[in-house]
Parts: C-alpha cells; structure tokens; sequence
C-alpha cells in the first residue's frame, strides 16, 4: 500500500498513518484500495498542490467515509439477503470485525445454534463472512466465531443500527460476556 501511494501521488506529504488506516480498512483488497483512494481526490479530501499531494482532512475524516461505489456494490448484495441474515449481520457488526456467535445471539434475543448456522452459511457463499475457529469461554461455552472478510463490511453494517439498537445490543452483548467469563470478566472488559 504504501509503494501504491508513492507512485500514485509522487513527491507527496502524506501521514504513514494513512498507509495503515488504508490497510487496515481495505485489507490489501485493490478494489476497495483504488476506491477509497479515488474518492478522496474527487471529494478533495487529497489534492496536490504547488507539485505535491497532501491530505486535507485529519486521518479521522477520511477513515469514516466509504466510496459510493464501494457502497453500491454493497448494496446490490444486500438484496440477495433474508430478513434474518441481514439482522444477524446488523448484529455481528456491533460485536466487532470478529466475532462469536453467542454474543450475536444473545444480542438478538435468539438460540446460538441457529445464529451459527447462518453464519456458516453466508461463509459458504462467501457473503461478508468467513469462518474464524471455535472459541471455549470460560463458562464452558463453546463457540464458532466468524469475521467480516472486509473491515469496509464491517463497518457499513454498523452503519445500519440505529443508536437505541446499538446500545441495546451492547448491553445484552456485555452481560453475555460478564456471565460467560464471570470472575474472569475483568480480563474483557475492555
């Protein structure tokens, strides 16, 4: 990422912070790399002046923003979704970019296996998920854990959640680890 950025915008004063707010949003993915990038110069978030190219906007600017395009695309594939796919994705989106089965079934008020179930099918399509291992919490819980196969999912899912939902889904999230580590739970609390 970061020799894309020198040959792209030689001579530039861009942060190396950028190279990894890049990585890290687009996972390597050229695609959403050339996107992102792309609609930065056209919003004029990047620009070059006087023969180098700079950043106008703070690193935190332009690491909330997704290319329309890249929204588009999203979108179309949305729509091949049931009802209760989307809701699981809505979900694990407030989870985190990994995330354990439990804690979306719990924050959904549903029964794991069915969660799992789900998930294991949308990463057999590979349709925004894919498999991450099985996890064993203290409580004895065992669980599959699944991740976004791109943070840009992640993050346009939690997009979706309405403010009252996320903190209800976080609260419900918290108590299902607090009773799953239970004297341990100061280990996770952050």
């Amino acid at each position: 990422i970061t020799g894309y950025l020198n040959k792209r915008f030689p001579h530039s004063a861009l942060p190396v912070k950028l190279a990894q707010l890049l990585h890290q949003r687009t996972e390597g993915n050229p695609l959403f790399l050339t996107s992102i990038i792309d609609d930065w110069v056209i919003q004029g978030m990047l620009s070059e002046e006087n023969g180098a190219w700079m950043l106008h906007s703070g690193i935190e600017a332009v690491e909330e923003r997704v290319p329309e395009s890249i929204r588009q695309v999203v979108a179309r594939q949305w729509e091949r979704l049931l009802t209760e796919e989307y809701r699981v994705l809505q979900a694990a989106s407030v989870a985190g970019v990994e995330f354990a089965t439990a804690v979306v079934a719990a924050a959904l008020g549903k029964e794991s296996a069915g969660i799992e179930e789900q998930c294991a099918k949308m990463a057999e399509r590979q349709q925004f998920l894919r498999p991450a291992g099985i996890i064993e919490w203290p409580d004895g819980t065992r669980t599959a854990r699944y991740g976004f196969r791109h943070a840009v999912y992640q993050h346009l899912w939690h997009e979706q959640v309405g403010v009252e939902r996320r903190q209800q889904w976080h609260r419900r999230i918290g108590e299902r680890l607090e009773a799953a580590y239970g004297e341990q739970a100061r280990e996770i609390a952050t």
